[in-house]
C-alpha cells in the first residue's frame, strides 16, 4: 500500500501536469485567435481561468510558455502517428492511415500552426 506521502506527491504531480497542460492549451487557443503579438500572459491566464501569477509558477515567461505549447503540439502529433504505426497492419494499410491521421491533426490545429509557421517557424 502506498504511503500517504507518496500518494500526496503523486496527486500533486498530477495536478501540476494538468495545470501545465491546460495553460499550454489555453496559450494555443489565444495564439490561434490573436496571433503571437496578441498572446499576452494576461490573455492566456484569462483563457486558462487562472491568475496571471499562476502562469509564472509553471513557465519563466511568455516565450517559455509559447515554446512549451509548440513542443506539446508536436509531441501530440508524434503520439498519434506512433499509435498508428504500433497497429499490426500491412504497410499498404498503414500509409493511408498515417496520412489521414496527420491531415486530421493539422486540420484540428490549423490556426495555431499557421501562426506558429508564420511567426515562429524557421526563418530563412
Amino acid at each position: 500500500m502506498p504511503s500517504v506521502a507518496t500518494t500526496a506527491t503523486t496527486k500533486h504531480a498530477l495536478v501540476e501536469e494538468y495545470r501545465r497542460d491546460s495553460i499550454q492549451k489555453a496559450a494555443r487557443r489565444v495564439i490561434a485567435r490573436r496571433g503571437l503579438a496578441g498572446a499576452s500572459m494576461q490573455a492566456i491566464a484569462s483563457e486558462a481561468g487562472v491568475a496571471k501569477g499562476t502562469l509564472y509558477l509553471y513557465f519563466r515567461d511568455r516565450e517559455d510558455l509559447v515554446e512549451h505549447a509548440a513542443e506539446r503540439i508536436f509531441d501530440e502529433l508524434l503520439q498519434r502517428l506512433g499509435a498508428v504505426l504500433a497497429e499490426p497492419r500491412p504497410l499498404r494499410e498503414t500509409l493511408p492511415s498515417l496520412l489521414r491521421t496527420k491531415l486530421a491533426f493539422f486540420d484540428e490545429n490549423q490556426e495555431f500552426l499557421r501562426v506558429y509557421e508564420g511567426e515562429l517557424g524557421p526563418q530563412e
